[in-house]
This record gives C-alpha cells, structure tokens and sequence, in this order.
C-alpha cells in the first residue's frame, strides 16, 4: 500500500500523499491534520533539486504506518465517544477538532 501512494518513488510520503492513503481507507481528514501529522511523525528529507531550499518533512514506511495506526484508532475512539452520548448524538468539537486536539499532545 505505502509504495502504490508514494508517487515520487522515493521511499517516502508527504502529507498529500498520507491523505490520499488514509481516503482510501475511508479516513478523511483535513489538511492541517496532515500536515500535523507530517510534523509530529515525518522525517527530514533534504531536497535535491534546490540546495537553497530547507530540508522537507517526509513519512518513511515506518513513521507512516504509525501515522496511519494513530488516526484510526483516534477516529475509531472519537467516533465511540460522540456516538449515543449525553447530547444525544450532537458532539460539542468536530472530528477535526479532536484530532487536532490530540495529534498536538506530546
């Protein structure tokens, strides 16, 4: 799965590349999700056709395995939390807002 979503073929993923494969599981978030993401569990890949410009933060399979495993367990859990609750199904923070909340813990 991870090779058919790394597009440049270089062993690693960015955050537009993550989102592809986490839709693809039916686990759409938005991009500052991603890109939280990409900071939290990426890597720095040094960027070749530029010398000037700073290094970029890639997934590698590892870290992107990790990244997917994390989302959906959080989504699974938000999910399970909101669902039949005390508001009657009405959460008082989005999907989005809970990952965000999460994905910035240490």
């Amino acid at each position: 799965m991870f090779d058919s979503f790394d597009a440049d073929r270089d062993g690693k993923v960015n955050a537009n590349e993550l989102g592809q494969a986490l839709a693809y599981y039916n686990l759409h978030v938005g991009t500052p999700i991603l890109d939280m993401l990409v900071k939290k569990y990426g890597i720095t890949s040094p960027t070749n056709q530029n010398p000037e410009q700073p290094p970029r933060l890639l997934l590698d399979l590892d870290h992107f395995v990790c990244a997917c495993v994390v989302v959906r367990q959080m989504c699974e859990l938000y999910d399970k939390t909101t669902a039949g609750g005390p508001t009657s199904g009405q959460p008082r923070i989005s999907r989005d807002e809970f990952l965000q909340d999460v994905i910035a813990l240490p």
